[in-house]
């Protein structure tokens, strides 16, 4: 996931990690882990790393953190990167030009 540059990535991380540990479903051991894996050309990627402690809970338990951690970066209005683009119409040409 990636959060904007002008982001505190202090802040980001400490609501990563409490987004996980909100969740029931994760394991306590070994501890969740959130880390800045790539600085992107229109933000910052984090990685977080946790366990389910059913792994046959896996997909459910990846959709509550993701759910939580959506919740808690909206509260704090922390911005996600999102690419924009504009499009800039030609001049109109006049019916003698080709």
């Amino acid at each position: 996931m990636g959060v904007a540059y002008r982001s505190d990535l202090a802040e980001v991380r400490r609501l990563l990690h409490q987004a996980v540990l909100a969740c029931e479903l994760v394991a306590k051991e070994p501890a969740p882990l959130a880390t800045v894996t790539r600085l992107g050309d229109f933000g910052v990627s984090f990685v977080v790393a946790f366990q389910a402690r059913d792994y046959t809970e896996a997909g459910l338990v990846r959709s509550a953190v993701n759910e939580e951690i959506y919740r808690r970066l909206a509260e704090a209005r922390i911005g996600v990167p999102v690419l924009t683009g504009r499009i800039i119409p030609e001049p109109a040409r006049s019916a003698g030009s080709a």
